[in-house]
């Protein structure tokens, strides 16, 4: 389970337990529950699953029911009687069959739901399985649908999907925490493992987290021991040892596949990172060439924010130490100038200006 929130209206608070986040809201009328996404069209375990949120609703009404035979709400304010009566509508409104939303997701109700499991002809993948796969498959090529009926298989793509989707910085660490937590527990297969460490290695790359920074070289190895073929793999360790300040062995990985055609974004992480080394090693018109070949790329304004935060940052600092690189050739020119006219005294007192400015 992803997600269960216990009521409904404001959060009161919420509690993590392994992979599972518990929600208690203010009013204790309804809920529900997020799994993570389905990879494969397992029709009678979704059907149990949506089954058991309509129990659970018809359940709750019978208590209410039997609170109200008894005379509990007899003493009670007629304003608190008509906001229990109207909180009690959702779960009647759930069982109904009908499309609405979620969390801004456009979803259908437990009732709708079921009867498209009942009714529908569902495909052996679900969208969520081919994208895992073909996730998987950039690093194995030869993955099959085996892959997908992993027990952590579907927890690993939710929270990749989630650390995407974060909108700011505690919420992408939390997802960052779970995947770290998920390959310490010694459970996955080695196309699993290699995700993993690529998707932490790359987040790590462009968030410029001084926290996993620390660890990016180690499970860059560690990724390429298990898929040393893998040419995703290859453009990472280039951007790990471009940010370690390897820039010569930075370079020999990216020059080779960095103008290749393929995925926008690899493609994109590779140029950025090739001109990082570029700039570490001199080489100024090579490294705009390359900001400029980011730039350039069709598609490249849809790309996350952590890559375009990091694509400004670089731009920053590469900018930065180019002016810092003219005012010290200028200074340099100032004082080899004042040199052919001046006395070695003076020669001296002029250098010592120049190191204290």
């Amino acid at each position: 389970m992803n997600r269960v929130s216990i009521g409904r209206g404001p959060l009161l608070f919420s509690r993590k337990r392994r992979s599972t986040v518990f929600e208690f809201r203010l009013f204790p009328t309804s809920g529900y529950v997020l799994t993570f996404p389905f990879l494969l069209s397992q029709r009678w375990a979704k059907l149990f699953f949506f089954s058991g949120g309509i129990l659970a609703n018809i359940l709750l009404l019978e208590i209410f029911g039997l609170m109200g035979a008894i005379g509990i709400f007899v003493h009670l304010p007629s304003t608190f009687g008509n906001a229990i009566f109207v909180a009690l509508i959702y779960p009647l409104l759930v069982i109904i069959p009908f499309p609405a939303k979620l969390q801004g997701r456009r979803v259908g109700t437990d009732g709708l739901q079921i009867l498209n499991i009942l009714f529908s002809r569902l495909p052996a993948l679900t969208p969520a399985g081919t994208i895992y796969l073909r996730m998987i498959q950039r690093y194995v090529p030869e993955a099959g649908a085996e892959n997908l009926k992993s027990a952590v298989a579907s927890e690993i793509l939710g929270v990749i999907l989630q650390s995407w989707q974060a909108e700011d910085i505690r919420a992408e660490r939390m997802c960052l925490t779970h995947l770290e937590r998920i390959l310490d527990g010694g459970s996955l297969s080695s196309s699993e493992e290699v995700l993993v460490l690529d998707h932490l290695i790359t987040t790590a790359l462009l968030s410029d987290d001084a926290g996993m920074i620390a660890k990016i070289d180690e499970w860059s190895i560690r990724a390429l021991d298990l898929a040393p073929l893998a040419e995703p793999l290859a453009g990472s360790r280039g951007g790990v040892l471009a940010r370690l300040g390897r820039y010569a062995e930075a370079k020999l990985l990216l020059a080779p596949i960095a103008w290749k055609t393929g995925d926008m974004i690899e493609q994109a992480m590779c140029r950025l990172f090739l001109a990082y080394a570029e700039h570490g090693l001199g080489n100024t018109e090579e490294a705009h060439r390359c900001l400029d070949g980011v730039r350039q790329m069709t598609g490249i304004e849809s790309a996350t924010s952590h890559f375009k935060n990091c694509l400004a940052r670089f731009e920053a600092e590469i900018l930065q130490s180019e002016r810092y690189r003219k005012s010290r050739d200028a200074g340099i020119t100032r004082l080899l100038g004042t040199a052919e006219r001046s006395n070695p005294t003076d020669l001296l007192s002029s250098a010592r200006d120049s190191m204290s400015a």
